[in-house]
């Protein structure tokens, strides 16, 4: 099975976003200014110029050294530079600044995977202790169990994602992928993996579609 490729950076930007307030135009305002510097942050982050959203913010991170949204988002905006020590030093004062906001228990198991520390798993684990259903440390977990072979394992964290996200199309795939090897044919082909897709309201209709045609070629079930 290849590894999901989706990325994960527009759900995470998403978390972060949460924490901030709505901005309006703040005529005149310092650049220590935690509103301005979170509208100031997102505007480079629309443009793609992450660098940018870091300078935005570091007057007001100063200033502010407290403000939840404010570390939040730098540790997120260092994520993106991939400066993973820095990102993870603001995680984890976000987290201590939020210690049951579920954001910063993402941004460091994200930050740890993307290290490649042993220690992911411990993170991913941290993130579900809060919510059982996040869908990225699932999936991460689920991965991983398959390329232990623990397919049984890995069926069962692509079950959860499911009965959270239905049309999840990494989770059926990896579903699908799991029944293969668990030698349970007759569910495992893309019949069942992309007829559960659906197509009118699932942006993502195509992520899994060339992740499924294999089961479909083994197994003669190309009709969905």
């Amino acid at each position: 099975m290849r590894r999901a490729a989706r990325t994960t950076a527009l759900a995470f930007a998403a978390l972060a976003a949460a924490a901030a307030p709505n901005v309006l135009a703040l005529e005149g305002a310092s650049p220590a200014d935690p509103e301005l510097a979170l509208r100031s942050c997102d505007e480079a982050l629309a443009r793609g110029d992450a660098a940018a959203a870091r300078s935005a913010l570091k007057p007001a991170v100063s200033a502010h050294p407290q403000s939840y949204p404010l570390i939040l988002r730098c540790a997120y905006v260092h994520y993106l530079l991939r400066e993973y020590p820095k990102a993870a030093s603001y995680y984890r004062r976000a987290r201590d600044l939020g210690p049951r906001e579920e954001a910063p228990y993402v941004g460091l198991f994200l930050v740890a995977k993307a290290r490649g520390e042993p220690g992911w798993r411990k993170q991913a684990e941290d993130v579900l202790a809060l919510n059982p259903a996040q869908r990225d440390a699932n999936l991460a977990l689920a991965y991983d169990h398959f390329e232990r072979r623990e397919y049984r394992e890995a069926l069962a964290r692509y079950e959860v994602v499911l009965r959270a996200l239905p049309g999840d199309p990494d989770a059926l795939a990896g579903r699908g992928w799991c029944r293969v090897r668990l030698g349970e044919r007759a569910t495992a082909g893309v019949g069942a993996c992309l007829a559960a897709i659906n197509y009118r309201d699932n942006p993502d209709k195509r992520g899994a579609t060339h992740r499924c045609l294999p089961l479909s070629f083994g197994y003669q079930r190309l009709s969905v």
